[in-house]
């Protein structure tokens, strides 16, 4: 008999979720259940253009995810919590439930490189600016709820990091890219978007006033700079658009209309089957950086002058070149020459990189998430 196994994500959940957590593998296995939480706030659902995937249990109001969760929890079930550091209405009455429940919880950390915020008096009164002081309303919310989720931890739950703690697990997009690739002879430069300027993403989410960029500027800025990438390295430019970002229909290439004139790979798995044929990657500091590091391709940092002037921009964008034993390119500044130094790959950093966020349990190196979490799961006995 095939044990009961629910997923829980406090975001929208999209097809590329289901791919990168690897859903499909445990569906041979388990009877599998999807619950989205992302109706707590419809504001910030609404930065999300990806549809919803399909068979998700998504409740739109609190009575209703009550009625779901009493259906869907059950002593003798097994719960992959990925709310991660979520806190909310929904996140707290759910953790509730599994409190008094007290199911088999597997709580997973979807972490990677993150931007290191030097919290200092520059910092505090930079965050009063930029957002008339509704950014403390978030964080004295964000803050509560954490308080809270102390007395709602019970004796069943069983922490599987990526980072720093227990180190069970990978990175998900090294666990991903330890799937078979097929070869593709074309030349290409993979462009990993971010979703803004032209997208507001998290930034009304935390309680930050988005700053006022000169969006149709810096577009033409980055167009010209694909262009010049083409014609001087003789190679297509592919646009991956972030995972909030990605179309599933034919008909809409893409959501951003500067990119009309690129090729644009909106499927789920695009990073894990284009990835190890790149000649190289662009990025403004994506975590899938790790696609780079694990295939051993150049990752060039980009910005523009436009988009500097946002300070958390520019050092998440100088950080990950750093962490990655590059520089960052700021593209008004391109030459061929220039870049063409960039292409030097620095090993050490990049053997560092992939040990400190993507590996750090190496007993484990070449199983993915699915293959550990499942072993679990087949030989958990209470």
């Amino acid at each position: 008999m095939k044990k009961n196994l629910i997923i829980i994500y406090p975001y929208k959940f999209t097809s590329f979720e289901n791919f990168k957590f690897e859903i499909n593998e445990y569906k041979r296995k388990y009877n599998v259940k999807i619950l989205d939480l992302s109706f707590n706030n419809k504001f910030f659902l609404k930065s999300w253009k990806a549809a919803r995937y399909k068979k998700v249990i998504a409740p739109k109001n609190i009575l209703e995810l009550i009625k779901t969760l009493k259906s869907l929890i059950k002593k003798n079930t097994f719960i992959i919590n990925l709310m991660q550091n979520e806190n909310n209405l929904y996140t707290l009455i759910t953790k509730f439930f599994l409190k008094k429940k007290k199911p088999v919880e597997i709580v997973l950390n979807d972490t990677a490189f993150d931007y290191v915020v030097k919290k200092n008096l520059k910092w505090f009164f930079s965050k009063i600016l930029k957002s008339n002081f509704n950014v403390y309303k978030f964080y004295l919310k964000l803050y509560a709820f954490k308080f809270l989720n102390f007395f709602l931890i019970h004796n069943n739950q069983f922490m599987f990091f990526s980072l720093y703690k227990n180190k069970y697990i990978h990175n998900w997009d090294y666990s991903n890219s330890l799937i078979k690739k097929k070869n593709n002879k074309k030349r290409y430069v993979l462009y990993l978007d971010n979703g803004g300027p032209y997208f507001t993403g998290d930034h009304y989410h935390i309680g930050n006033k988005l700053l006022d960029f000169n969006v149709n500027k810096i577009y033409l800025s980055y167009l010209d700079f694909f262009k010049k990438i083409e014609n001087d390295f003789n190679c297509k430019i592919i646009i991956i658009p972030h995972p909030k970002y990605k179309s599933h229909l034919k008909k809409i290439k893409t959501f951003n209309p500067f990119f009309k004139d690129f090729a644009v790979d909106n499927t789920p798995n695009a990073m894990q089957t284009l990835s190890n044929n790149a000649f190289f990657f662009l990025s403004k500091g994506s975590t899938a950086s790790a696609y780079a590091v694990v295939h051993k391709k150049p990752m060039i940092c980009i910005g523009t002058d436009g988009e500097f002037k946002d300070s958390i921009m520019r050092a998440t964008i100088e950080q990950h070149a750093t962490a990655l034993g590059t520089k960052y390119l700021n593209i008004k500044n391109y030459k061929k020459k220039i870049l063409k130094k960039l292409l030097k790959i620095n090993f050490k950093k990049y053997n560092l990189y992939l040990k400190k966020f993507l590996v750090p349990n190496s007993k484990f190196l070449q199983k993915k998430n699915y293959e550990i979490i499942s072993n679990f799961i087949d030989n958990y006995s209470s």
